[in-house]
């Protein structure tokens, strides 16, 4: 039996009122609970999410994890699950409450529970078969989650997770979206800053990477330089950069329009400034979502992080300190919770800098090739 179910068993004679990260083993099944509270008959069973809305494959996780609980003859009298309350903002005080939502989702979880023994059964077959199996890609190699083996299988040459392992290019849609971009072009991405327990009041964006594109290139920047709020700095010098006319380019522009819309909640003075900024907006990822420009290496998405290696190799994210958006705010939160210390917070910038730099000026470079198509 694995050590951590010995070690939960242990636990769970001492008659706990909660118990944290729980292993239990039956037969080859094996699941790690998040959090068990005792009631007065059974336990509620709580999991616990970052994401602000119940989802399908939370309900088939429960379900799973119910299922394993009832074979180690531990009664389940309520399933819940606790995600964040994207809703909340931190004005003055925190007030925990209001952080988490704790959504009762026992009946979704019934329903879902029926379908446990065949898939497990199915699962375990399939690991024991020593044949890989006959099964097309699909869009279920990036749904929920997007599957680590994806090289693997492409490597094999039999799996193509695109519509077609030819690049295909729709030079007329891709005319028609640069039609709508006009100089100067401002190139823009924010890293933000929103942890479950906030720091700060309100706090969105800590970062931008402005290129700005009018006959040459520019390159502007903000990054917190110290634990506090940075919002106000960040908003003003970012305002102080972007001309009244032009386009504004972004890779998922709603992201950007949202962080905005948030700053102009925040400072009411610069509200208007800002929010002539959103009609002003494109969004660059939209030929790509839409396979104006369709390309077997993409692997079948279309986020900046795997369009840009492709369409322009030199400019890529594997060389970098700071990879993607996650390992940023990591980063960034424990600066400003303590964790690295000024001298440390100089070399971390430098890979801030250069991962958010990236962002805006490998939309450079994917718009001139969009451009280049278009003529």
């Amino acid at each position: 039996m694995n050590d951590l179910c010995i070690r939960t068993r242990h636990a769970m004679l001492a008659a706990p009122t909660y118990l944290f990260q729980g292993a239990f083993q039956w037969e080859k099944i094996l699941c790690i609970t998040d959090v068990l509270i005792k009631r007065e008959i059974g336990w509620d069973l709580l999991e616990i999410k970052m994401n602000s809305k119940c989802k399908t494959e939370h309900i088939q996780d429960i379900a799973f994890q119910s299922f394993c609980l009832q074979k180690n003859n531990i009664d389940i009298v309520g399933k819940y699950l606790l995600h964040t309350n994207s809703k909340y903002i931190r004005h003055g005080s925190i007030y925990p409450h209001e952080l988490f939502i704790s959504e009762d989702i026992s009946g979704d979880v019934e329903t879902e529970s029926i379908r446990v023994p065949e898939n497990i059964n199915a699962f375990l077959s399939l690991l024991e078969n020593k044949e890989y199996p006959d099964q097309p890609m699909g869009s279920k190699f990036k749904n929920p989650y997007l599957c680590p083996y994806i090289d693997y299988c492409l490597a094999e040459g039999e799996l193509k997770p695109t519509c077609s392992s030819d690049i295909i290019i729709n030079r007329k849609a891709i005319i028609e979206f640069v039609s709508q971009i006009n100089t100067p072009v401002y190139f823009i991405d924010f890293e933000t800053y929103q942890p479950a327990i906030p720091v700060f009041d309100g706090t969105r964006p800590f970062q931008y990477s402005l290129h700005v594109l009018d006959g040459n290139l520019k390159h502007f920047s903000f990054l917190a330089t110290n634990r506090q709020d940075p919002r106000r700095l960040l908003t003003e010098s970012l305002l102080s950069q972007i001309g009244t006319k032009g386009t504004l380019v972004a890779w998922n522009a709603t992201f950007e329009i949202r962080c905005i819309k948030q700053l102009a909640e925040a400072f009411p003075d610069l509200r208007m400034d800002l929010l002539a900024l959103i009609p002003r907006f494109v969004d660059l990822m939209q030929p790509f979502r839409k396979k104006y420009y369709c390309h077997p290496g993409f692997k079948g998405s279309y986020s900046l992080k795997n369009v840009l290696p492709i369409l322009v190799p030199k400019l890529n994210y594997k060389n970098l300190l700071i990879k993607k958006a996650q390992d940023s705010f990591m980063v960034y939160h424990s600066y400003v919770n303590g964790g690295i210390d000024d001298a440390g917070w100089e070399m971390a910038q430098m890979g801030l800098l250069a991962y958010c730099g990236l962002d805006t000026a490998g939309m450079v470079a994917i718009l001139a090739i969009l451009k280049g198509i278009s003529r």
